[in-house]
């Protein structure tokens, strides 16, 4: 699944959206347009990545990895 949240869902959709939106505006305005949908995937990579409860942990102490992932800890 690509996303667990309503927000991850609105945001998959303007992605989609602005990305159509950039190949219908033309030689002269893509580049303008384009910043949006790049902006917006940025947005749900984040969303993705720290937002959600435990996907992802950064653990700059790698010595403590073991312990602080472990399911009985």
């Amino acid at each position: 699944m690509v996303y667990k949240t309503a927000q991850q869902k609105i945001l998959i959709f303007l992605i989609i959206a602005t990305t159509f939106i950039t190949f219908i505006a033309g030689q002269n305005l893509w580049k303008m347009w384009a910043v949006l949908p790049f902006s917006l995937f940025f947005v749900y990579l984040v969303d993705l990545l720290f937002m959600n409860d435990g996907d992802y942990m950064y653990e700059p102490n790698y010595i403590n990895w073991k312990d602080v992932n472990e399911p009985d800890y």
